[in-house]
């Protein structure tokens, strides 16, 4: 699906030209085979650290520190940006208890999220939305949280203020977010104010703090090329090569050379 990503502002013009159409097919087709791949879960417990048919950086770790970050509990009203088939929306409000609402493009992985979670209804529910039209009521939500997704938006910009327009007073903005590793004409050379989710948040006045998981970043790369690797006659044995020429794909860009960090937007 991905090529190279040369820079940050090319994960943005990647997407930026894709039809949303294409996007909820790879995802459609990623889900349905990456949920019955011994494979791919094997992939997931060794990379990620526990399966939550994961398709992006998000590790335990740095889950857990989320987790710690945010202070949810059972009185917290969550919204999570793009949230797949659910698993680490459903781990979110098991560690928690909030209440918390994932959406996502990908009609098959929001059906599958639903059905594996109708017993915890009253806590964690499912809906299948593009995270471009936040058409929640003002005030519906308490915190947002995005892991890695902000990159499938074609403007940034707009998207946060919807972001910031339905949290309550004082509600809180979590985004975990790649930064280009390209900061020649960057002032200062600070990569958190440089990215492109940073400067929009200093036009929008927000007050935000960053934690840094560059160090993080590129070992996991290093590691799901070194997995995948192994595990690439299990896949082919599967039928699956689908799924290890994508994950795979992602391992040969320069992703593992960005910066990373969780970006949090407290007290809006």
């Amino acid at each position: 699906m991905i090529d190279e990503f040369d820079s940050e502002r090319s994960l943005h013009d990647f997407v930026g030209h894709v039809h949303v159409e294409k996007i909820q097919h790879f995802y459609n087709e990623f889900y349905r085979r990456a949920k019955d791949s011994k494979a791919h879960s094997e992939l997931c417990r060794k990379v990620y650290g526990q399966d939550f048919c994961q398709h992006g950086m998000l590790d335990m770790n740095q889950l857990d520190r989320l987790i710690e970050v945010s202070r949810l509990n059972k009185d917290t009203l969550v919204l999570e940006l793009g949230s797949g088939t659910g698993l680490i929306t459903e781990y979110i409000s098991d560690m928690t208890q909030c209440r918390i609402t994932g959406i996502d493009i990908s009609v098959e992985a929001i059906e599958h999220a639903s059905a594996r979670t109708k017993d915890k209804r009253n806590r964690v529910v499912f809906e299948t939305r593009n995270m471009e039209n936040l058409d929640y009521p003002d005030g519906a939500f308490d915190a947002v949280i995005s892991i890695d997704t902000l990159y499938f938006v074609k403007d940034l910009e707009n998207t946060v203020r919807q972001m910031v327009k339905i949290l309550k007073p004082k509600g809180s903005m979590y985004m975990f977010y790649h930064v280009d590793p390209d900061l020649e004409d960057c002032p200062g050379a600070d990569p958190v104010r440089c990215s492109q989710l940073g400067a929009v948040l200093d036009r929008l006045s927000l007050s935000y703090r960053a934690i840094d998981f560059t160090a993080e970043n590129n070992k996991h790369w290093e590691l799901r090329k070194q997995v995948l690797s192994e595990l690439k006659t299990q896949f082919e044995e599967e039928g699956n090569m689908y799924l290890y020429d994508s994950r795979m794909e992602e391992c040969m860009s320069n992703m593992c050379d960005f910066y990373r960090f969780l970006y949090m937007v407290e007290q809006v």
